[in-house]
């Protein structure tokens, strides 16, 4: 029984998430700053709906003889396609957040990693995030280090 909770509580977070894309909105950035991640998977997304697609197209010519598997096949085929661009959905509205204390890195609806973040900022410009105990959902220990390439100079506006 937990096991269908389960997934009925991950679909229904993906149908909300769905919603929340149309409407643009994001999920549980606060006061802190939202990084995307949901780019670089888009076009891979992209070609799961397309061949779903082209399944449902397909599987809806070789059953025409057959009415009843015919309109079940359809609305299964039909609902993968949905859940498919909830799973980028999610990813849009879910971004990774980064605010005064801490850093939340999350995959879509299946949960975060949160970490105590500090950063440490250089004469030269650069900024140093130190990462310390990632945890939560995963249980993981780590410290990460991370450099940001300093800005360039500003040009003098002429005048």
């Amino acid at each position: 029984m937990r096991t269908a909770y389960l997934l009925m509580r991950h679909e229904l977070r993906l149908l909300a998430s769905l919603l929340m894309w149309l409407t643009r909105r994001t999920h549980g950035i606060g006061g802190g700053r939202g990084f995307g991640y949901a780019h670089g998977q888009g076009a891979v997304m992209s070609g799961f709906a397309f061949v779903c697609v082209v399944e449902t197209v397909t599987m809806s010519v070789l059953l025409r003889g057959y009415p009843a598997v015919h309109r079940v096949v359809l609305v299964l085929d039909a609902y993968t396609v949905v859940f498919i661009v909830a799973l980028h959905a999610a990813s849009v509205v879910r971004p990774h957040v980064l605010d005064a204390g801490s850093l939340r890195i999350r995959r879509a609806v299946t949960g975060a990693l949160s970490s105590r973040v500090m950063v440490v900022c250089e004469p030269t410009g650069r900024a140093d995030i130190l990462v310390h105990e990632l945890h939560e959902l995963y249980e993981v220990q780590a410290l990460t280090r991370a450099r940001s390439a300093p800005s360039p100079p500003l040009p003098d506006r002429p005048g």
